[in-house]
């Protein structure tokens, strides 16, 4: 049975793994994690596993007060990368993912998964998408975007479900085309993912 790691790390691949936290205008929140300069190997990973504000919304909002914040503090462990580390420069530019978490999610849940693709030479951009579907979300002025799932009495059925999900699919779709278009404006180089920070 799996469990959740003690101490989050990205093992097996060739780059340490640099990360920072980044919203283009009209975009909603990323993270890009990246291949990161050798000298990063020397340091201890910093940031967190999952943001403090994100631990407080899952203990109030999700947990309804049950478990105190201060019981998950577990989550707010070390993140498995490097925050705002150097990028690799001295082997070319990278492939880019645009990844895309699920229902109930957010740009947290995936920092292991994204960091194994950093580490082994990908540029990998975690949307926290705002239609509605993520655990955590905060709008370009700093709104809540709740959760919102089907209403009371839905009649769960393929035809229903893929109904009732289209304005959410359309959502996401043009949030992730407005920021490949602002990746695309921002950067002279893509290898490059500090140059992808919003002014």
């Amino acid at each position: 049975m799996p469990f959740y790691p003690r101490y989050p790390c990205v093992t097996g691949g060739r780059y340490p793994v640099g990360s920072c936290l980044t919203r283009w205008s009209g975009s909603p929140a990323c993270q890009i994690f990246y291949p990161a300069d050798a000298s990063a190997d020397n340091q201890e990973t910093s940031g967190t596993f999952f943001r403090p504000e994100v631990v407080e919304n899952i203990a109030k909002n999700r947990l309804k007060g049950w478990v105190p914040a201060g019981l998950l503090k577990f989550l707010s462990r070390s993140g498995p990368y490097h925050q705002d580390a150097p990028v690799e420069t001295g082997h070319g530019r990278f492939p880019v993912i645009i990844f895309s978490h699920g229902l109930f999610g957010t740009l947290d849940m995936y920092k292991t998964l994204c960091g194994g693709l950093a580490a082994s030479g990908f540029v990998v951009v975690a949307l926290e998408h705002e239609d509605h579907t993520a655990m955590y979300s905060v709008d370009e002025a700093g709104n809540s975007v709740e959760y919102r799932g089907a209403p009371k009495g839905f009649q769960y059925s393929r035809d229903n479900v893929i109904e009732f999900r289209k304005p959410y699919i359309a959502k996401r779709l043009d949030e992730m085309k407005k920021t490949m278009q602002a990746m695309t404006d921002k950067a002279t180089g893509l290898d490059n993912p500090t140059l992808l920070r919003a002014s």
